[in-house]
Parts: C-alpha cells; structure tokens; sequence
C-alpha cells in the first residue's frame, strides 16, 4: 500500500509525505513521481518518504532514486513505525533522501 497526503501546519510549511509500504514496483514509481510533482509544484518545504519494505524490483527502485535525486524539494527518507524495515532495494530508496532516518526498532540493509 502507498499513499500520498500533504501536511500543514497553520500557515507553517507545506509537507508532502508518501509511503512506500510492500514490495516496491513499477507503481510505486508513479506514485513517488506524483509525489515529487505535488511537491515541487505546491512549493513544499520538504517531501517526506515514508518507508517499510522488503525490497523490490531493480529497475523500478533505479526510477525512484533517480526521481529524488532530481528532486529540488529536499527529501527526507524515514523507516518506520518501529519494527519497520528498509531492507535490499529499501535500503537504497533510504539513502537517496537529503535526510536519511530510522524510527527505533527498525532495521536497513541491502541484501
């Protein structure tokens, strides 16, 4: 499951957050693009990439990587909840981010 939402706080700064959740596919890199679209065209402060996923396909995580490398929105990339993972091609959608995190009890490596 992925899904997109924009946060704001009053008239404080506009987040666009996405979460990638399952194994990662070709639709995962549309939603991720569509994602950095909103937020480049709504100005955002940041684009908040929520993750928790075994891995996926290598082409489709070369996509999203590229995708927010290109980003001129900063990203921030985020394993969670606890007991979360960003294993194998998570791993390499976590280290694309401006700002790569991990919530306590969650676990990142490639395979």
């Amino acid at each position: 499951m992925i899904a997109t939402s924009a946060l704001a706080q009053g008239m404080g700064p506009r987040i666009v957050a996405v979460s990638i959740q399952g194994e990662i596919h070709p639709i995962t890199v549309e939603i991720v693009g569509h994602a950095i679209e909103r937020a480049q065209a709504d100005n955002a402060a940041m684009l908040l990439v929520r993750i928790n996923t075994p891995g996926g396909l290598l082409d489709a995580t070369r996509e999203i990587v590229q995708k927010l490398d290109a980003c001129s929105v900063p990203v921030v990339t985020y394993v969670e909840p606890s007991g979360a993972r960003g294993a194998s091609a998570g791993f390499f959608v976590l280290e694309a981010g401006d700002v790569a995190a991990m919530a306590p009890g969650t676990n990142t490596g490639a395979s």
